[in-house]
Formats: C-alpha cells, sequence, structure tokens
C-alpha cells in the first residue's frame, strides 16, 4: 500500500515538500534530546531529554512547541518469556521499538513498530504501521552520517536525512544539525518518532565496528614511516586504566622527557593539554561562528596552542584522540571518565 497521510496527526502533514532543520541538543547529558525547526525558524516539535540514565532512554517523548506530547517511542525487548521494557544497556540493534499517540498508557496499543533487519552487507530498519491501515516503511542508509532515506512499500522516497550546508560558508555544518525533508503528505510527526529510533539505535561514528581498541598502543614518527626501515618513534600513547577512570600515558623519546595530562572529553570537543606543571598548552573546542553565534557540529572545532607548544605535536596527539575516542559520549557524566593522562 501506498505511504503518506495521517498517522500521528494531521497539522503535521504539509501539503507541500517541507525541510524542517533537526538540532540535536546536549544541555545536561549526551544525546539530551532534539528541538526541530521549519524554514522560518519556528520550533515544530522538540525532545527535551533523554535523562542521566538508561531507563529515561527507553521511553522518548515527542512534544510540540507547548510541551503537549504528540508521540511517545518505546524500546520493547522479552527477558524471561515476558514481553518489558529493557532500561539496563543501550538500545541493541536487533530490539523492537514501538510508538503510541500521546502519552503512552498502560495496557495501549502502539500505532507503529521498528525493528532492524540486517542482510549481508547492509542493515536496514523496517516499519510496520497498525490501525484502519496497514502499511510498511523501510529506512536505508547510515544515520552515523545523517545520509538515510525512509521509502514507502513502492520504493517511493517519503522522507530523507542529509547533513546540512551552511549557505553563507557553503560549509557542511556537523552531525549535530540535520535536514529532515518530507515528501508533500508525510507524517512529519510520524518522521520525526523515527528519527528518535534511529538515533537510539546508531552510534555516531557511522556505524565503523572496526574502531581501534582503547587499549592499544599509538606511537608517532617524524615525516613519512617506512616498514621495514630503523625508524624510531618520538613518543608513543597507550591507555592505562584504574578504577573508576581511564587514563593516556604519553612518553616522549629522545633527550628529553616530557609528561602532559589531558583533561576533560574529546567526544564533547571540550578538553585541554596541561604539562606536567599543570600549565596549559592546548585546548580543544568547538567552535561558535561568528555571525550566527551558532555553536557548529563536532566535525569543526579549535585547537587553541599556547605561544612555544609543538602545532605538529597536538595535531598528533588529536589524531589518537579520534581514533580511540571519535564522537563515542558513553559516558560524561563525571568528568574522571573522559579524562585522559599523557
Amino acid at each position: 500500500m501506498k505511504g503518506g497521510g495521517v498517522i500521528v496527526e494531521e497539522r503535521f502533514v504539509y501539503e507541500k515538500e517541507t525541510h524542517l532543520t533537526v538540532m540535536k541538543t546536549s544541555l545536561f547529558f549526551a544525546g539530551d534530546g532534539f528541538t526541530v525547526y521549519d524554514t522560518n525558524a519556528q520550533i515544530v516539535f522538540r525532545v527535551d531529554s533523554y535523562g542521566p540514565d538508561a531507563h529515561d532512554a527507553g521511553e522518548l517523548v515527542l512534544m510540540d512547541p507547548s510541551g503537549r506530547c504528540v508521540l511517545t517511542v518505546r524500546r520493547k525487548g522479552s527477558v524471561n518469556g515476558d514481553d518489558k521494557l529493557i532500561d539496563q544497556q543501550r538500545p541493541s540493534l536487533h530490539q523492537r521499538w514501538e510508538g503510541f499517540l500521546g502519552e503512552r498508557k498502560e495496557g495501549e496499543k502502539p500505532i507503529f513498530s521498528a525493528k532492524r533487519s540486517s542482510m549481508i552487507g547492509r542493515s536496514n530498519v523496517t516499519v510496520e504501521v497498525f490501525g484502519g491501515r496497514t502499511e510498511e516503511y523501510v529506512i536505508e542508509g547510515s544515520f552515523g552520517h545523517r545520509n538515510c532515506t525512509i521509502y514507502d512499500s513502492e520504493k517511493e522516497t517519503m522522507a530523507e536525512m542529509r547533513r546540512k550546508v551552511d549557505s553563507s560558508t557553503n560549509m557542511k555544518l556537523g552531525k549535530d544539525v540535520f535536514w529532515l525533508t518530507l515528501k508533500a503528505g508525510f507524517d512529519a510527526a510520524f518522521a520525526m518518532g523515527l528519527v528518535l529510533v534511529l538515533d537510539q539505535t546508531n552510534d555516531d561514528n557511522g556505524g565503523d565496528g572496526d574502531r581501534p581498541s582503547l587499549h592499544q598502543r599509538w606511537e608517532g614518527f617524524l615525516g613519512e614511516r617506512i616498514e621495514g626501515e630503523n625508524s624510531k618513534p618520538i613518543f608513543s600513547v597507550r591507555r592505562s586504566s584504574i578504577i573508576g577512570r581511564s587514563n593516556m600515558t604519553v612518553e616522549l623519546f629522545g633527550d628529553r622527557t616530557e609528561e602532559y595530562l589531558i583533561e576533560g572529553c574529546f567526544g564533547s570537543r571540550n578538553c585541554t593539554i596541561y604539562d606536567s606543571g599543570k600549565e596549559r598548552m592546548a585546548e580543544i573546542r568547538r567552535k561558535v561562528d561568528a555571525t550566527t553565534n551558532v555553536m557548529l557540529g563536532k566535525d569543526v572545532f579549535s585547537l587553541i596552542l599556547k605561544a612555544g607548544f609543538d602545532g605538529a605535536f597536538a595535531m598528533g596527539l588529536v589524531l589518537v584522540l579520534d581514533q580511540i575516542n571519535g564522537d563515542d559520549e558513553e559516558d560524561p557524566a563525571t568528568e574522571e571518565d573522559c579524562n585522559l593522562s599523557s
């Protein structure tokens, strides 16, 4: 059956193709919520908080600008044969998610369900709509890269998620800000419900399953390292773990020995490099657009160097941090979990 029409609420079904700007917010916790704007910069939807614990992440509420609950999205799983909310861990790619009109009440039936279907080389999300009509949708692409499409059962495009480009600079913004483009007649509230599901069942590293281990050793070499030649590293980096925190130790080789401490969270682009005397040598910070005063996405950030600090060495540490941490913000609640000792 061809898709489209009212699924959640008629006022969110637009007569013309519509572009919404989705902004992922992180005011207090990683993945804190979303704010969705129309082309006139008016708020259409908001998701205020996933909360500080995993239980809150199992049931998300999509609200209109006034705070009225439009849609509840709930993760579902099976434990010991009984269907119950699983709140002990980040949602599995294979768990089922359900959507409920307004605020979910105990015993209420869902209006749709979504689950991941995996095939060799690809992983899609299948969505089934219940009620007076039965519809199926398939979501293909990578939400981690903000590059995916919602198709109806006839393979017609209903909605797209794409990285947003700043029209004044022609620069692609970070993954925290992206387009949600809706075909005329497709329910925007339903589409945003699917965005919430995708956000919970995907990570932000683009689905990279082969990311380097936290415990691997990294080495830095002057110039181009050629295999087989007797080239010695100028520094090495490895992570050392103790109870309650995970540190990174950097050892400099050669004529001098120095130690540095990196504090903060690279996943949030908010960390500082200190020397052994606790003097600030470099900072990594999210960049703010001077014309709009809007914080850019995590793909664009500032590296601020103290006079005399080697910029190439600092960038080498950035490369290591990116490989070990990337865009992960799994444990931002305690600063110790993000601290790196070098």
